[in-house]
């Protein structure tokens, strides 16, 4: 009969059937951005997550779908430190070094060419950074090995 309990409820119908319109039906406005998380991010659905009205878990939902799907657009949805965290994963991931040259600085666009070359293991990647003493860093590392 409650407001919560009817949420939660719905909520959980809503994740069982993997139906999303009943997110829309929920009053309580906690449970129904619950909905709009988890369906988003196991659906991998950026959409959900945008509906969503708690600034915390509406980013939250945004980097997980941006790193499940490798989609770096998605990064910009959020605060500049967890973007460039998340733009750093999936370039790693997607070894897509060219991802990097968004990053806010050029020193911060090195360093996630660094990053990327070592998780790699691209030495190739090396060339790309600009700055001089980082690119030795990573020639370094490629050469101890």
């Amino acid at each position: 009969k409650g407001e919560q309990t009817q949420g939660y409820c719905l909520e959980q119908l809503a994740l069982m059937q993997n139906n999303e319109g009943l997110c829309a039906n929920i009053s309580v406005e906690y449970w129904r951005d619950n909905c709009h998380y988890h369906l988003g991010v196991s659906n991998r659905d950026e959409d959900l997550c945008s509906r969503i009205g708690d600034r915390k878990q509406k980013q939250d939902c945004f980097h997980e779908v941006a790193l499940a799907s490798n989609n770096a657009l998605l990064c910009d949805e959020l605060e500049e430190k967890e973007r460039r965290s998340c733009l750093v994963k999936i370039a790693v991931s997607s070894r897509d070094i060219s991802l990097c040259d968004r990053m806010d600085t050029p020193l911060g666009a090195d360093a996630c060419r660094l990053k990327v070359a070592k998780e790699t293991r691209q030495p190739l990647f090396c060339d790309s950074i600009k700055y001089s003493s980082i690119k030795e860093i990573c020639r370094a590392d490629f050469s101890e090995n």
